[in-house]
């Protein structure tokens, strides 16, 4: 099916759900969105707008499904403080209490005291069974070095390991149970279920998010994948229980829907559904990707994580950060979004800039992360004196780089991770 086709299938699909959501008597737009199986708020807006132009719903039920409850944007979206807050790039969305809850009590009811129970990608679960007593060995396996590295201060057994599920080799748990949560595209969906199968014991259980049909465009046809994946990979699956998991947006996602026009939003909207599947055979052949991520690397101010695009050119001295939208917030959490190439500097809060000589911005970055002095870090690396001209731009970036870290700290502190003190040299 083409894009064009496909996504008036879906916008047809979603101004059916809102219209009947609307006709059941959603009262704000928050009951509205909570009630859809995984609808983009912005999606869900646009839906209205189409049905009160084509008279399906009236003026009044218009006013009243775009109208908001009265203590919007009360809640937090730490699920776990303890850990570092998510990152766009890494398609971080982390289950709410409630669902880190089930998805604990379902992997013990699933498993033996003495069993092992693997983590793919729940670094929020394995916290949480930490404080518990099961008798299981939890395994977490996770790709994110800052996630595993935390991680490891808070479990006296290290069971974490940091692996790439498409190149790296897993270790062999012979597990009685795994609880998976790929990101919502075919081969990382594919890579994890290949990691289930292949640190999984045969007869084991599986439990796998999956994207709710209303996710995107195609998610009908994503489904279609899941199930012939999971065949290819030796597994049975027994049940997809629809709108059965719920995330708390992180801050990236509210920072963006704020963007698009959208504060305040229960921060529990997003839905998902769980795949359980049980293994019945030899695993199936490694899958791989075609097109890795360009590499980042990445720095911390505080909790507030700052990704650039790895360039080792050091022609232009200009580390100054150009904004890509106005304001800086993308409003859009999409990887299919256009500026995903165009950005080679980009933050946990979903801020987005080019900048001409990422490599100077990025050893202004770490100057600033070790306390030392910015301008000789950058002298050191061209090997000469900066121009008054360059003295400009470095201190324009030093100064850009304490805005992202003061005004994103004040915004992950809001959303329940405890301030850190960051101290700063001058460019000078």
């Amino acid at each position: 099916m083409s894009a064009a086709p496909s996504a008036s299938a879906y916008q047809r699909q979603v101004d059916r759900w809102v219209a009947a959501e609307i006709h059941r008597g959603a009262s704000t737009f928050d009951d509205l969105i909570c009630a859809l199986p995984g609808v983009y708020p912005t999606h869900a807006a646009d839906s209205i707008e189409r049905l009160r132009k084509a008279a399906i719903i009236t003026k009044g039920q218009r006013r009243r499904a775009t109208g908001r409850r009265e203590n919007e944007g009360s809640h937090r979206s730490a699920t776990s403080s303890s850990l570092p807050p998510p990152h766009p790039l890494d398609f971080d969305w982390r289950f709410s209490p409630e669902t880190i809850e089930k998805l604990v009590d379902r992997a013990i009811a699933a498993t033996q005291p003495g069993e092992t129970v693997a983590l793919l990608g729940t670094p929020s679960l394995h916290v949480a069974q930490l404080a518990k007593e099961h008798g299981r060995r939890f395994v977490l396996i996770d790709s994110n070095p800052l996630t595993v590295e935390r991680i490891k201060t808070l479990d006296a057994h290290r069971t974490v390991y940091k692996r790439d599920l498409f190149v790296d080799p897993v270790p062999a748990l012979d597990a009685a149970a795994v609880v998976a949560d790929p990101p919502w595209y075919d081969e990382y969906i594919e890579a994890f279920l290949w990691t289930a199968s292949e640190v999984a014991r045969p007869d084991a259980q599986v439990f796998v998010s999956l994207p709710a049909v209303g996710t995107r465009p195609g998610s009908r046809e994503e489904r279609k994948t899941f199930r012939s994946t999971a065949e290819r990979m030796a597994m049975r699956v027994e049940e997809v229980r629809l709108w059965d998991l719920a995330y708390v947006s992180p801050p990236f996602e509210t920072n963006a829907l704020a963007a698009a026009g959208w504060t305040g939003l229960p921060i529990d909207w997003r839905r998902g559904d769980l795949g359980i599947l049980r293994t019945s055979g030899p695993n199936g052949p490694r899958p791989t990707q075609e097109t890795r991520e360009t590499r980042w690397e990445e720095h911390s101010l505080g909790w507030v994580r700052i990704r650039v695009r790895r360039d080792p050119s050091t022609k232009v001295v200009d580390p100054s950060l150009e904004e890509l939208v106005p304001g800086a917030v993308l409003p859009d959490v999409s990887r299919r979004h256009r500026f995903r190439e165009m950005a080679n500097v980009w933050t946990s809060g979903n801020r987005v800039y080019r900048c001409q000589s990422p490599r100077l911005f990025l050893v202004i970055l770490q100057a600033v992360v070790s306390g030392s002095n910015p301008r000789a870090a950058v002298a050191s690396t061209i090997g000469r004196t900066p121009t008054v001209e360059e003295d400009r731009a470095i201190a324009q970036s030093v100064s850009q780089l304490r805005w992202i870290a003061r005004i994103e700290g004040r915004e992950l502190a809001h959303h329940g991770w405890a301030p850190h003190r960051v101290r700063h040299k001058t460019a000078s």
